[in-house]
């Protein structure tokens, strides 16, 4: 397990110039596909465990998905 910290982001609208929060907690590279230019608001941030990705077997041969 590892734990990933997830934030409450400020983000500023460019057509309006409004500012507005996100409705739920994401982590910085979630917030930065919506908004590269996003504010993490202090004192909003919470860790959660994650388990790791499975082991991916990247031996000769292995066929993978989308590699046809």
């Amino acid at each position: 397990m590892r734990l990933v910290e997830n934030w409450r982001w400020r983000y500023s609208d460019p057509n309006t110039g409004s500012t507005g929060h996100a409705a739920q907690q994401v982590t910085a590279e979630e917030s930065a596909l919506r908004d590269p230019d996003a504010q993490r608001i202090e004192d909003r941030m919470t860790r959660r465990e994650v388990n790791p990705p499975p082991f991916e077997d990247t031996s000769p041969g292995v066929l993978h998905v989308g590699s046809m």
